[in-house]
């Protein structure tokens, strides 16, 4: 009886300091809950530094290609070719990734073939990931009864991001908060490369060991679905693994993806991508103005 007490009373602490004015909880639709989760205000630790975050909603999930074909269909006849080329996929962003030359199936069907919708949207640029957090901004500020209140979608800073995918950890590693990359049932944690001792090597000059890029080796590890594997507790999906996903900042992706090992898809883990990249997606935030 005493425990369940204690974790009552510590649902409740916590959604008091939690679900604050500010938000409105109460006046977002039930559909919108179902897609983003309240990330609450707090002090992230990033880099051995403690940073104040404000609370914000994140996307459960990567945005996938399905949604991200929505937002090209409503978009495509309000604009100018040459504007809307910026924003569409790059297949050819598939082909000859790190020399791996069996891909013409994959860049052919993933960003249009059924059997890949909820599959995390990569091979945009950085632009066309903003002009649809601004179309999804549209969208919630028409649907959503908030008085003079205001929904803003943008892409997350680092330290928002790493704040969210921490879920309520503050010195999680990865989003479970262990240091395996399995559970006890031999199950993988998330989506990576996994690579045996054959493709680690000793540098002779630095001494360092590396990963050997094996360019011939058969292609059978790429994205899963968008909600594959289990959240983390605030109930954030692949926010280690799957895709890399970008921030604010230029050329930045933030928790690995896909085609990286294990320690590079740990929380913290940064990388950089140019243009259209098959290992990047995104993942918007929200945060509320109130105008009253």
């Amino acid at each position: 009886m005493k425990t369940h007490y204690f974790a009552f009373l510590l649902v409740f602490l916590c959604s008091s300091f939690t679900f604050n004015g500010d938000i409105k909880w109460k006046k977002i639709t039930k559909e919108l809950k179902k897609t983003f989760a309240y990330i609450p205000s707090g002090t992230c630790h990033i880099d051995d530094q403690k940073i104040s975050v404000n609370g914000f909603f994140a996307k459960k999930n990567e945005v996938s290609n399905l949604e991200y074909r929505e937002f090209l269909m409503s978009v495509k006849s309000q604009m100018k070719a040459e504007d809307f080329a910026k924003l569409e996929v790059k297949k050819e962003g598939w082909l000859d990734f790190k020399g791996i030359n069996n891909l013409a199936p994959i860049a052919r069907n993933y960003h249009s073939h059924p059997a890949f919708d909820n599959h995390p949207v990569v091979n945009i640029s950085k632009s066309g990931a903003e002009a649809y957090c601004k179309w999804l901004e549209e969208k919630l500020n028409v649907n959503q009864d908030l008085g003079k209140g205001k929904i803003t979608v943008r892409l997350p800073s680092r330290v928002e991001w790493v704040m969210a995918a921490k879920g309520g950890r503050s010195e999680a590693i990865y989003p479970w908060g262990g240091y395996a990359l399995r559970n006890n049932k031999g199950q993988l944690l998330a989506n990576f490369t996994i690579k045996g001792d054959e493709h680690i090597r000793k540098n002779k000059e630095t001494g360092k060991l590396e990963v050997v890029v094996d360019a011939g080796h058969a292609f059978n590890n790429f994205t899963k679905p968008v909600e594959h594997y289990y959240p983390n507790d605030f109930g954030l999906y692949n926010t280690s693994g799957n895709v890399a996903e970008m921030t604010r900042k230029d050329n930045e992706a933030v928790g690995g993806s896909w085609d990286d090992v294990g320690y590079d898809i740990r929380i913290e883990s940064t990388s950089n991508y140019e243009g259209h990249a098959p290992t990047v997606g995104f993942r918007p935030i929200i945060q509320f103005t109130d105008g009253e």
